[in-house]
Formats: C-alpha cells, structure tokens, sequence
C-alpha cells in the first residue's frame, strides 16, 4: 500500500505535495516545519505560459519566496531550487 499525499499541510502527512504558487502553501507551513523544500521559481524566459515581468520584480519575488522557505525548514532538512 502506497504512502497517502496531502495536497495541503498535514503534520501527519507522510508526504505533502503542493501544486501552487509557494507563497500560499508556506502561509500555512509552521516554521521548522520541513524536512525537504523542492521549488521551481519562474524563470521569466517568455514562454507562452509566463507572465513576465522585469528582472528586478522576479529577483524580488524569488528572493521573498526563499526567504519564507528558509524559515519553514527543519534545521536537519534540506532546501533546494531548480526546474528544467
């Protein structure tokens, strides 16, 4: 029998997988929460689904959102950003 996946924060959810904007999920997230972080910021490359916006402003957003993750992790977690 397969492990159950929370689409939401659940602290008794073996695994909690996320398909969102991060900024909503980690508003719900306690901090130290995490044992992994895996985000996939957007890259601003003008695909046809981006929306884009200047250098500056995504700098920002990522910067904002690595923050919250940095403080939602566990101290013995890891955290990571990529994408493909």
């Amino acid at each position: 029998m397969g492990a159950a996946i929370a689409g939401v924060y659940d602290p008794d959810a073996p695994i909690v997988l996320f398909g969102g904007d991060c900024r909503e999920f980690l508003a719900t997230l306690p901090a130290g929460a995490a044992r992994l972080i895996v985000t996939s910021p957007p890259y601003n490359l003008g695909k046809a689904y981006e929306r884009g916006v200047g250098t500056g402003p995504l700098h920002e957003l990522i910067e904002r959102c690595l923050d919250e993750c940095l403080g939602r992790g566990k101290p013995s977690g890891g955290e990571g950003a990529g994408g493909t």
